[in-house]
């Protein structure tokens, strides 16, 4: 009987680790165009939900970030 039990929190304790993995990697974003100059256009495809951003930083398109990884631009047409 201990041995079940000792077997189903482990089922747990990896169930709980799998879901907040999966939590921590819901906010990439990909960049899918630039639209001029520091303007990208980002898309997260498992929240569907776009973002235009401003930002200094060079984005790749194709590739995935985190918005709070991107230094954003304050602008009065940019709302968080």
């Amino acid at each position: 009987m201990i041995k079940n039990k000792f077997i189903v929190w482990i089922i747990y304790f990896f169930g709980f680790i799998l879901m907040l993995i999966s939590f921590i990697n819901c906010s990439k974003y990909e960049v899918v165009s630039n639209i001029r100059g520091n303007l990208y256009h980002l898309h997260n495809i498992k929240k569907k939900d776009s973002e235009i951003i401003l930002t200094n930083d060079s984005l790749i398109i194709g590739n995935e970030y985190r918005l709070k990884d991107i230094k954003i631009i304050n602008s009065p047409y940019y709302k968080k």
